[in-house]
């Protein structure tokens, strides 16, 4: 297995990891030659991905929620999480980079800045270029459904481009928009009407 992934610990959950072992049976498999690189994801903050870091140092890469929205977000705060894995030298991968979908379909009066900016793009490539531009990304894993999003998607990090600093301002001007809108923080995954009792 070339990458092995522990999946959402941090808080309460971490419990349970310790409790099973988790962290000593990724190590026995690499050890064996089963598992390549291990690594973790996480919903949680700064503080807490420190903290697992700190504890297991020989963690190859974590997976973190990582999007220009919220890259400045008091509640997710991707920009310091991405700090606090760099400082321990933990590669990123990057998931729901599209917010599960919420940026790859903006408003008409969203997507504007970025329209203007460059009418070329769709949502979708701005939202992916902003993660794999960032420093520390191992990789960028994008949710696709069609055929035709694959082939976007393939095209859009086989033409890599840094993001310059007037698309950075038309970025920084949809998270402003974005932010002014009153709603629930939700990435689209419908993973709350599993157990929704309405």
């Amino acid at each position: 297995i070339d990458f092995y992934l522990l999946h959402n610990v941090g808080g309460p959950r971490t419990a349970k990891f310790d409790e099973h072992g988790m962290w000593d049976f990724v190590r026995e498999q690499k050890a064996a030659g089963r598992i390549r690189n291990w690594g973790f994801s996480m919903h949680d903050g700064p503080e807490a991905l420190d903290a697992l870091l700190e504890a297991h140092p020989d963690a190859d890469f974590v997976q973190l929620q990582v999007n220009y929205l919220d890259w400045e977000n008091p509640v997710t705060r991707s920009r310091a999480c991405m700090e606090a894995a760099a400082k321990h030298g933990v590669p990123v991968v990057v998931m729901e980079p599209a917010r599960g979908g919420r940026l790859a379909e903006l408003p008409e009066q969203v997507a504007a800045p970025l329209l203007a900016c460059r009418p070329d793009l769709s949502m979708a490539s701005w939202a992916y270029r902003f993660c794999y531009n960032l420093p520390n990304v191992l990789t960028v894993l994008s949710g696709m459904s069609t055929p035709g999003q694959v082939e976007e998607n393939v095209r859009t990090m086989r033409a890599f481009r840094p993001v310059g600093a007037e698309e950075r301002a038309a970025l920084d001007h949809v998270r402003a928009i974005l932010d002014g809108i009153p709603t629930v923080p939700c990435t689209d995954c419908r993973y709350c009407l599993k157990s929704c009792p309405q």
